[in-house]
């Protein structure tokens, strides 16, 4: 399925990564936002577990991936 994640580049997506994260997490995460066509962003503070460390930044980033009607 990892290799499939190229079909996805084009859409909107966004990789969060905390700052803190172990080093495997950060290399999967830089991988698969190279393959989604876009850059991986950094949570500071935060480890792997953003919904509990950094709930903020995880629903400000769901929030500016939904289109929104106007």
């Amino acid at each position: 399925m990892f290799d499939r994640l190229g079909e996805l580049a084009g859409l909107p997506a966004r990789v969060l990564i905390g700052d803190l994260d172990l080093p495997p997490a950060v290399d999967c995460a830089e991988r698969t936002a190279e393959r989604l066509g876009c850059g991986p962003d950094p949570v500071p503070g935060a480890d792997h577990l953003l919904p509990l460390r950094a709930p903020g930044a995880l629903v400000a980033a769901v929030l500016a991936a939904v289109p929104h009607g106007g």
